[in-house]
């Protein structure tokens, strides 16, 4: 499975043969594991439909850089 290196949501193979999506903007040491124990099509699916649901929602709000500090709007 081909993980793009600047998405946020990424995939590895377990030494089970599972597979486990997480979140690359989890702090190190803390627990990043989102999905585990799917099959490698299934963790393809997700990891398509978290990413395109991330670039949406940072679209609608602008630049992700920016996103948590914006105002809302009156």
């Amino acid at each position: 499975m081909d993980n793009d290196p600047s998405a946020r949501y990424q995939s590895r193979q377990e030494n089970d043969g599972t597979w486990t999506v997480f979140d690359t903007w989890t702090p190190s040491g803390r627990e990043a594991r989102m999905i585990s124990g799917v099959s490698e099509d299934r963790a393809g699916q997700y990891l398509e439909r978290l990413n395109r649901l991330f670039r949406q929602a940072s679209s609608a709000l602008g630049s992700s850089d920016d996103a948590d500090s914006r105002e809302p709007d009156p």
